[in-house]
């Protein structure tokens, strides 16, 4: 069975209620955007982390494996006005940047959806300039309204230590009650 987000969902990405639930106004502020960083949004989706971070940083790469998002997130980016975000079809096995590409990462809502954690922090960590930062947000375990079901979640402090495991130095970050940010720097 496949964990992977629904496309056809995609107006859940920009609702009110995830606004209010994960609002960019708190969230840009935990990233210390630079107008120099080199961002690369890893499952952009249709742009809810994309869009505002382009307005801080230099660039932003706007990775997805849905052609469909991608579309999406063309639309509002050409609404926002922002000339700053390459649109890139890819997935998180083999993501098509460059080595060292980037100095921030972001990966929202997509690890609990990855079979392959060693090929996926591989990836990670090759376009990712050494001292780069990687913010993943993920569902917390515990039982919400909204979100994937409890079963694939993946618990914040095990997450965390997890990514440690991968070269990572990790801050953990509390959102809310269904949400965190696990923010890891590359050793």
């Amino acid at each position: 069975m496949s964990h992977r987000f629904d496309p056809a969902k995609s107006q859940k990405l920009r609702s009110d209620e995830r606004q209010q639930a994960l609002p960019m106004t708190k969230l840009l502020p935990l990233m210390h955007i630079q107008e120099t960083d080199l961002i690369a949004d890893i499952g952009a989706g249709n742009g809810y982390f994309t869009i505002p971070m382009a307005e801080q940083a230099r660039h932003v790469y706007a990775v997805d494996i849905e052609d469909r998002m991608l579309t999406e997130l063309k639309t509002y980016a050409e609404q926002a006005r922002a000339s700053n975000i390459t649109l890139i079809l890819s997935g998180l096995e083999k993501i098509a940047l460059m080595e060292h590409q980037v100095n921030k990462i972001v990966v929202a809502f997509v690890m609990h959806e990855i079979d392959d954690f060693d090929q996926a922090f591989a990836e990670l960590r090759r376009v990712l300039k050494p001292g780069g930062t990687i913010f993943f947000y993920e569902w917390e375990a515990v039982a919400t309204e909204s979100g994937p079901p409890l079963e694939i979640r993946l618990p914040s402090e095990s997450f965390a230590r997890t990514v440690e495991e991968y070269g990572f130095t990790t801050t953990t970050h509390v959102l809310n009650d269904g949400n965190y940010m696990v923010e890891a720097v590359k050793m």
